[in-house]
């Protein structure tokens, strides 16, 4: 174990040193395009989003998971209420897709999802269940949402909820980065306030 953590630290400190020049995650990334906004707090409503989910049992032919999604609201710079949803879903696999059943079903309709519209497995249909459970919920939301990730769709479902979104005052917060200098260390580490 100790052999674990210690490798594990020298691999954080590398982590923090940048020798290099920026590696670009894709070819359609532009440096230009990076921004970091001050966030100062105003008096108003704001809603924070974020969801999990985890696979409690996995065979070749189905998945059986638990999603959680939850909305914290703020006022005046205080948590004043929560909304949590949670249920467990059972991802069945066909020649043609998945079959996606609620449990409880009163939260949300049974649904299936083209094989052809996703790249994976039962678990990436997990993900994706989770994703759009994010988006539904913010949708139903007041005031300034903040969802955790980007607001990029990837899948069918979630461009059908993002377009409701385009009416209100939605943002992305994407915590993790995946840009990495081309010797040594990690983009995000430079910033340190």
């Amino acid at each position: 174990m100790e052999q674990l953590v210690s490798a594990f630290e020298k691999q954080l400190k590398k982590s923090f040193q940048q020798k290099g020049s920026l590696l670009p995650p894709s070819e359609l990334f532009s440096p230009k395009e990076l921004t970091f906004l001050d966030v100062k707090p105003e008096k108003g409503s704001l809603w924070f989003v974020d969801g999990g989910s985890a696979v409690l049992f996995e065979s070749a032919s189905f998945c059986l998971g638990v999603l959680r999604v939850v909305a914290v609201h703020f006022e005046g710079g205080r948590c004043t209420s929560t909304i949590k949803k949670e249920m467990h879903c059972l991802i069945a696999s066909s020649k043609e897709g998945f079959d996606v059943s609620f449990f409880p079903e009163q939260i949300k309709d049974s649904l299936f999802i083209k094989k052809s519209s996703v790249e994976g497995d039962a678990n990436v249909v997990l993900n994706l269940l989770r994703r759009c459970l994010e988006l539904e919920l913010a949708a139903n939301l007041e005031g300034v949402v903040v969802l955790d990730g980007c607001l990029e769709a990837h899948h069918e479902e979630e461009i059908k909820i993002i377009d409701k979104l385009k009416e209100k005052s939605v943002c992305g917060l994407s915590k993790t980065s995946s840009l990495l200098f081309s010797e040594e260390g990690e983009y995000a580490a430079l910033h340190k306030n």
